[in-house]
């Protein structure tokens, strides 16, 4: 049977899904790999990729092209988010990894990462229903606006859990005055947040979301199968919120359900989360643990994704 890859390159992070086409069209997982690079670091400050986080990411895509090898993948798409989209030095890493892993890196705009984390989440789309997508990013967030399975709008903003990090959360621990600055920066961003209908689902992906929903679970051994579709209220984002900023990056570590490589980001991207669900005034969010690579594999090689 035949294999198929998909790659996100974030600011944050880089993933690798690898399925296997089955005779009556659907896939089976075969492999799932993340590695922390954080290709967005010190992004917003120099407008160009460190050396530090373009050798941390090449290193990643060159372990996975191996595993590509390896696995006998015939067909590979791979994406790169806010980082490659911002960054000055992007061509250059570009042809970086294509000169050293043989992978095409393509640099899609925030409408398409939008697009794509919408089709991530289909199977938690309910028909005839108003609702909103969103993915908060390292770098950006994303944001679908449908009813059911039509598109009515889709939009990025240049705010992610490392740009909010640098920009106003920069003491350990984080001070209050910090905090109230992010919030308020966080309010003139969203400010173009609004919906002409009563909203009734509002659907979050990736790795910011799924750490919380870990945390809530008290979660010892990470199985994302057991978070899929859960649902996360205002009030356990309110706690988390609190609990993050309560304790220092090295505290944060030894929560459990935390994967200790986003403890100190893991505030802000909770502080984003908050504000969107007060902004929209939705008490519960509904957690996919799809992302942009479920996307891709739908969207590039027309396959089935569950």
């Amino acid at each position: 049977m035949k294999r198929y890859a998909a790659i996100d390159v974030g600011s944050n992070s880089v993933l690798l899904l690898i399925v296997e086409k089955k005779a009556d069209g659907s896939c089976i997982e075969i492999l799932e790999k993340s590695r922390v690079t954080r290709l967005g670091r010190g992004l917003r400050q120099s407008g160009v990729l460190s050396p530090d986080s373009m050798q941390a990411t090449a290193a990643a895509l060159r372990e996975y092209a191996e595993i590509l090898e390896s696995f006998h993948v015939t067909e590979v798409a791979i994406t790169g988010t806010m980082a490659l989209r911002t960054a000055g030095n992007a061509a250059q890493f570009v042809e970086r990894i294509k000169r050293e892993t043989g992978l095409v890196l393509e640099i899609i705009s925030g409408e398409e990462e939008a697009r794509l984390s919408f089709l991530a989440a289909h199977k938690a789309l309910t028909p005839n229903q108003p609702l909103v997508v969103f993915d908060v990013g390292g770098g950006s967030t994303e944001f679908i606006f449908g009813n059911g399975a039509e598109v009515e709008q889709r939009f990025s903003l240049d705010v992610g859990a490392i740009r909010l990090t640098e920009d106003y959360l920069k003491s350990d621990p984080v001070k209050q005055a910090e905090l109230d600055s992010c919030f308020s920066a966080l309010e003139q961003e969203f400010a173009q947040l609004s919906f002409k209908r009563q909203l009734t689902r509002l659907i979050g992906i990736g790795g910011t979301l799924v750490n919380m929903a870990a945390v809530t679970a008290e979660m010892v051994v990470f199985d994302p199968n057991q978070l899929n579709n859960r649902p996360l209220r205002l009030e356990q984002v309110e706690k988390l919120v609190a609990l993050f900023y309560s304790k220092t990056i090295e505290q944060r570590k030894k929560i459990i359900g935390l994967d200790p490589r986003r403890a100190d980001i893991i505030l802000a991207g909770s502080v984003i989360i908050l504000t969107i669900m007060q902004k929209l005034a939705i008490p519960e969010i509904t957690i996919s643990t799809r992302g942009i690579r479920h996307g891709l594999l739908a969207d590039r090689f027309g396959l089935k994704i569950s």
